[in-house]
């Protein structure tokens, strides 16, 4: 398997279909959700995706120029069962507001670290690491402008082996605007379109370069809205 889609693979096992941080929580507002998915592979001729699931948590704790800063940490399930721990932890910025047609412009940035050392069939266990940069843009749509749609493009980046692995994506977040409600997310992403999708053992789903994926994901606000605290 070439070193990018080594790379990938990770990046799928250790954090893939995070909830998304277009827009960054209040002060105040918390959030738990539970995400499905990941890079699409061809088994028996039809895609199925990674069979990832990722449990995360998310905190507005501060404002910064003005603008919501929050942070957040979250564990993959479906490592654990194959003996491999996948923590990541991050920090999220609204770098710019939307203005009409203008998009928000939010920053993101992700550690993921994982260990296959409950491995028991490991001889020789390791750790490894990756830094996930994401720069999001987003508009919120509707009346009520409670819907999001966005645009990202994220590079990931091997704490061992630097390189450049750039994956454009696009999803949305439905939000029934009820308190308490469930919000759905829907993601597609196109992993690292400068690579070849070259590997021993697995067939990726690809328009020729790259990798195609797609999540799913629920996550339940918790704490007061900004519109229900706003005087």
């Amino acid at each position: 398997m070439t070193r990018a889609f080594t790379l990938l693979l990770i990046t799928a096992l250790a954090g893939c279909g995070a909830m998304n941080t277009a827009r960054p929580l209040d002060r105040g507002e918390h959030a738990a959700g539970l995400t499905l998915g990941g890079p699409l592979l061809k088994l028996g001729g039809k895609p199925v995706p990674m069979p990832n699931a990722v449990v995360e948590a998310r905190h507005g704790v501060a404002t910064l120029a003005d603008r919501p800063l929050e942070l957040g940490y979250g564990l993959n399930l479906t490592g654990l069962a194959y003996g491999v721990v996948g923590l990541q932890g991050h920090v999220s910025w609204l770098a710019m507001e939307q203005r009409g047609a203008i998009p928000a412009l939010s920053v993101t940035n992700r550690l993921y670290f994982a260990s296959n050392h409950l491995d028991a069939r490991k001889a020789d266990p390791g750790v490894w690491g990756l830094d996930q940069l994401d720069v999001t843009a987003s508009w919120l749509l509707g009346d009520a402008q409670q819907q999001l749609l966005y645009l990202s493009l994220t590079q990931n980046t091997d704490l061992i082996d630097p390189a450049l692995f750039l994956s454009p994506g696009l999803g949305a977040q439905l939000d029934p605007g009820e308190p308490g409600g469930l919000r759905v997310q829907v993601e597609s992403r196109w992993y690292a379109p400068g690579s070849l999708p070259e590997s021993l053992a697995l067939r990726w789903v690809s328009p020729g370069r790259g990798a195609l994926g797609f999540n799913f994901g629920v996550n339940l606000p918790i704490g007061p809205r900004a519109e229900e605290t706003s005087p």
